[in-house]
């Protein structure tokens, strides 16, 4: 890797996290209906990941958190992940249930 693209993805990584503070400064918070829809796909035996998806993306507070964690260390993804639907293959069934 040559030094400027490495300085570049320094940057990136560092205007991501710049970002993501500010966001989490502003103090969005999750709407209430979507906990309850979250909970009514919990009760679904065939509820699915799109399902899930389907809820998150209408909530942009939940989405960002998501990307969030699926952008963390703890997942360690070679390349950012940008999509909802990304986000919750990811992070699998039983962790978007919790």
């Amino acid at each position: 890797m040559k030094a400027r693209n490495l300085l570049t993805a320094i940057e990136l990584q560092e205007r991501r996290e710049y970002l993501a503070r500010q966001l989490d400064s502003i103090g969005f918070e999750s709407q209430p209906q979507i906990a309850v829809k979250i909970l009514e796909l919990n009760a679904r035996p065939d509820a699915q990941l799109k399902d899930y998806a389907a809820v998150v993306k209408t909530d942009p507070s939940l989405s960002g958190r998501l990307l969030k964690l699926a952008n963390s260390a703890m997942f360690a993804q070679r390349k950012p992940v940008t999509s909802i639907d990304r986000a919750c293959l990811l992070l699998g069934l039983e962790r978007l249930k919790s």
